[in-house]
Protein backbone atom coordinates (compact mmCIF):
# COMPACT_ATOMS: atom_id res chain seq x y z
CA UNK A 1 0.00 0.00 0.00
CA UNK A 2 1.99 3.00 -1.59
CA UNK A 3 1.19 6.34 -1.12
CA UNK A 4 1.49 9.43 -3.21
CA UNK A 5 2.06 12.17 -1.55
CA UNK A 6 2.52 16.05 -3.03
CA UNK A 7 4.46 19.18 -1.28
CA UNK A 8 3.86 22.26 -2.29
CA UNK A 9 6.64 25.02 -1.28
CA UNK A 10 5.80 29.29 -2.05
CA UNK A 11 8.53 31.00 -2.84
CA UNK A 12 7.26 34.60 -0.15
CA UNK A 13 9.11 36.39 -2.41
CA UNK A 14 7.73 36.00 -6.21
CA UNK A 15 4.75 33.85 -5.23
CA UNK A 16 5.94 30.77 -7.24
CA UNK A 17 4.57 27.44 -6.37
CA UNK A 18 6.70 24.33 -6.55
CA UNK A 19 5.62 21.48 -6.23
CA UNK A 20 7.52 17.91 -5.50
CA UNK A 21 5.75 14.54 -5.88
CA UNK A 22 7.00 12.00 -3.39
CA UNK A 23 6.37 8.30 -2.74
CA UNK A 24 6.23 7.09 0.81
CA UNK A 25 7.40 3.20 0.36
CA UNK A 26 6.18 0.60 2.56
CA UNK A 27 8.36 -1.61 4.70
CA UNK A 28 8.42 -4.33 2.93
CA UNK A 29 9.24 -3.31 -0.46
CA UNK A 30 11.88 -1.31 1.84
CA UNK A 31 13.51 -4.75 2.28
CA UNK A 32 13.22 -5.53 -1.21
CA UNK A 33 15.65 -2.87 -1.83
CA UNK A 34 17.86 -4.05 1.51
CA UNK A 35 17.98 -7.56 -0.78
CA UNK A 36 19.06 -5.67 -3.60
CA UNK A 37 21.33 -3.65 -2.46
CA UNK A 38 23.43 -6.62 -0.73
CA UNK A 39 23.45 -8.60 -3.84
CA UNK A 40 24.94 -5.84 -5.63
CA UNK A 41 27.28 -5.08 -2.85
CA UNK A 42 28.03 -8.92 -2.98
CA UNK A 43 28.35 -8.77 -6.65
CA UNK A 44 31.23 -5.28 -6.38
CA UNK A 45 33.01 -7.49 -3.68
CA UNK A 46 34.07 -9.81 -6.19
CA UNK A 47 34.30 -7.90 -8.76
CA UNK A 48 37.18 -5.62 -6.81
CA UNK A 49 38.69 -8.96 -5.28
CA UNK A 50 38.96 -9.91 -9.55
CA UNK A 51 40.24 -6.39 -9.96
CA UNK A 52 43.09 -7.32 -7.11
CA UNK A 53 44.11 -10.49 -8.49
CA UNK A 54 44.65 -9.20 -11.95
CA UNK A 55 46.18 -6.30 -10.55
CA UNK A 56 48.57 -8.95 -8.66
CA UNK A 57 49.21 -10.56 -11.93
CA UNK A 58 50.38 -7.01 -13.47
CA UNK A 59 52.74 -6.51 -10.82
CA UNK A 60 53.81 -10.02 -11.40
CA UNK A 61 54.91 -9.21 -15.10
CA UNK A 62 56.35 -5.54 -14.89
CA UNK A 63 59.57 -4.80 -14.98
CA UNK A 64 61.24 -3.89 -12.23
CA UNK A 65 64.83 -3.58 -13.32
CA UNK A 66 66.98 -0.44 -11.78
CA UNK A 67 69.97 0.93 -13.42
CA UNK A 68 72.40 -1.20 -10.93
CA UNK A 69 70.55 -4.54 -12.91
CA UNK A 70 71.35 -2.87 -16.26
CA UNK A 71 74.67 -2.30 -15.69
CA UNK A 72 75.52 -5.96 -14.54
CA UNK A 73 73.90 -6.96 -17.47
CA UNK A 74 75.65 -4.98 -19.84
CA UNK A 75 78.78 -5.83 -18.13
CA UNK A 76 77.88 -9.41 -18.43
CA UNK A 77 77.00 -9.06 -21.82
CA UNK A 78 80.54 -7.27 -22.85
CA UNK A 79 82.82 -10.07 -20.34
CA UNK A 80 81.30 -12.69 -22.39
CA UNK A 81 81.63 -11.25 -25.55
CA UNK A 82 85.41 -10.87 -24.69
CA UNK A 83 86.09 -14.52 -23.89
CA UNK A 84 83.92 -15.48 -26.62
CA UNK A 85 86.50 -13.41 -29.20
CA UNK A 86 89.45 -14.74 -26.66
CA UNK A 87 88.59 -18.40 -27.06
CA UNK A 88 87.84 -17.91 -31.43
CA UNK A 89 91.47 -16.19 -31.36
CA UNK A 90 93.21 -18.95 -29.54
CA UNK A 91 91.43 -21.81 -31.79
CA UNK A 92 92.85 -20.08 -35.19
CA UNK A 93 96.55 -20.01 -33.57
Amino acid sequence: MEEIKTLKLVNSENNDDFQVEFEVISPSKNNVFEAEIEEIDNELENIDSYIQELQNEVDRLTNKADKVDYIVAGNYKYMLGATARLTIQNRRI
